[in-house]
């Protein structure tokens, strides 16, 4: 198929189409959700002490709570981005 300029284009399938934003929903979270944790946790009264940067914040949460202390709480986030991206 061929548009005006003579640029052949090719209709995307609907369900790769929502696989694909589906895949890059669930990436794009899983790389920005655990500087999110860090940035939460940085900025709470409760640990403001705690943490003396941002770098001993983040390496704190992994000595203390492992790889799960980050994604701590990615469930609901997921839910809502995987659906917002997909379509």
């Amino acid at each position: 198929m061929s548009n005006d300029n003579g640029v052949n284009t090719k209709e995307i399938d609907p369900a790769l189409d929502f696989f694909a934003g589906t895949v890059a929903g669930i990436a794009a979270l899983a790389v920005g959700f655990p500087f999110d944790t860090v940035k939460v946790r940085f900025q709470s009264a409760a640990s403001m002490k705690q943490y003396k940067s941002t770098f001993h914040a983040f390496f704190t949460i992994l000595q203390r709570e492992r790889l799960t202390g980050l994604y701590r709480g990615i469930a609901s986030p997921l839910v809502r981005h995987t659906g917002a991206t997909s379509c």
